[in-house]
């Protein structure tokens, strides 16, 4: 033991003594391929890598001189059981880990980390360095923050990931960066969490004041997470076209007393609760299963004293018709069209009280009826509701309709109104301001 020490010691001293430029080292974790054995100088030739992750960031940690160091790993499965030791720590400035051979399309299946539930995978602490991890499937992770990867102090950047079933007691389920920045591009959350009140997926608590420096999380999707997606207090979090499916609520938590974030683009799968402000006004989305769907609910305007309901679904290159039953004074009615679908002749609706349509391929979609009826009691009322013209292929089935939905939004005050850029769309339109999009 003495002897390999002593060893280790004067290839350290040699290294140093020595101009160093960029060194780049390789790890295998085929125990046909790599030793952690080998010297130096033979990791860094791609035949003769180490074994280990652990091995190679240990030694880029001793050799300060000719930054940037990169360890460059094969295409493998990564655990205690091929010998790392996680977390791997990276507590220096311009060391890096990149994946041989990755590629954008596929590449984050083929690097499997897998911590076996002893620990998370990176624990970053290098003040003011950037680091980048990508090609990573991140598995089985737990920490009390951080349940994949830790960073204080640094910029880091996390895109083309998948995290799977990680967790955390105290913060970020997956990923946790404190006093830096967060950048979390492309990945893919499923399964995070141990359920913790108030510890989210991905939490950024970052202050720095330049918000052209902001958080940014985008084109990420999160997908049946039993905790909140996102916990920021960072300022100014750009929340950008990512995907939440059945999301755990709050989706959005913000503890920012100075920015709130930019919420814009998204698609809601469902939510309860969308977000949740730093002085806790929240926007709540309520859905509720009805066993009855009344007419006004689906646009249908029918005054009391017409005895019939309208057919609103037909099928392109059928003829529709509908005759406007008053009763026997029918001849004192009168029938006045505001609005009709194209090529419905107003002057029958007006004289017979009927409508006749038989709907051209352009017609396909909704268009809408509107008459004004006046009865020989002088009373008057609206008539009104939509068509909606399918093809034979796309022709619902009303057989079998299944259970109506009802979404409502309820903002609790107007602190979340602001945060979330008047977050709370009529739900016909299905958008907001912010373009987001709730299903």
């Amino acid at each position: 033991m003495l002897h390999r020490s002593t060893a280790l010691v004067a290839l350290c001293l040699l290294l140093l003594a020595a101009d160093v430029w960029g060194l780049r080292f390789y790890v295998d974790p085929d125990p046909a391929k790599g030793d952690d054995r080998r010297s130096v100088g033979a990791a860094q030739n791609p035949d003769t890598p180490f074994r280990t992750i652990t091995r190679a960031l240990k030694i880029a940690h001793l050799v300060p001189e000719g930054r940037p160091h990169v360890v460059e790993i094969a295409l493998a499965t990564y655990s205690p059981s091929t010998g790392e030791t996680f977390p791997l720590v990276i507590s220096q400035k311009d060391i890096f880990i990149e994946v041989g051979g990755f590629t954008e399309v596929g590449g984050a299946e083929q690097v499997f980390f897998n911590a076996q539930g002893k620990s998370n995978f990176f624990h970053i602490t290098a003040s003011g360095s950037e680091f980048v991890l990508q090609g990573f499937r991140f598995q089985n992770g737990v920490a009390d923050k951080g349940g994949a990867v830790f960073c204080q102090s640094c910029s880091l950047r996390v895109t083309n990931n998948r995290f799977f079933t990680n967790r955390a007691s105290s913060g970020g389920q997956a990923v946790y960066v404190e006093d830096g920045r967060l950048r979390f591009f492309n990945n893919e959350i499923i399964g995070d969490s141990n359920q913790v009140p108030g510890v989210a997926v991905v939490e950024g608590h970052n202050s720095l004041a330049d918000t052209t420096q902001r958080d940014e999380i985008r084109n990420n999707t999160f997908f049946n997470n039993s905790a909140a997606a996102i916990r920021t207090s960072s300022n100014r979090v750009d929340i950008n076209s990512n995907i939440f499916l059945e999301q755990a609520s709050p989706v959005i938590v913000d503890e920012s007393t100075v920015d709130d974030p930019l919420i814009r683009f998204n698609i809601f799968w469902q939510p309860e609760i969308l977000f949740i402000s730093d002085t806790a006004d929240s926007i709540t989305l309520t859905r509720t299963i009805v066993d009855t769907l009344t007419l006004e609910q689906v646009g249908v305007e029918v005054p009391s004293f017409v005895r019939d309901i309208p057919d609103t679904l037909i099928t392109l290159g059928e003829t529709y018709e509908f005759f406007i039953d008053v009763g026997d004074l029918r001849k004192f009615y009168t029938f006045s069209p505001l609005q009709l679908p194209t090529g419905v002749s107003f002057d029958e609706v007006a004289t017979l009280g009927q409508i006749t349509w038989t709907p051209a391929e352009a017609d396909t979609g909704r268009s809408l009826v509107e008459i004004e009826i006046e009865t020989p009691f002088g009373i008057i009322d609206t008539l009104g509701y939509p068509i909606h013209v399918f093809t034979a292929e796309t022709f619902p089935d009303t057989a079998d309709p299944g259970p109506i939905i009802r979404r409502t939004f309820v903002p609790d005050t107007t602190g979340a109104l602001n945060a979330l850029n008047a977050l709370v769309p009529a739900f016909s339109t299905a958008a907001s301001a912010g373009g987001n999009l709730f299903v």
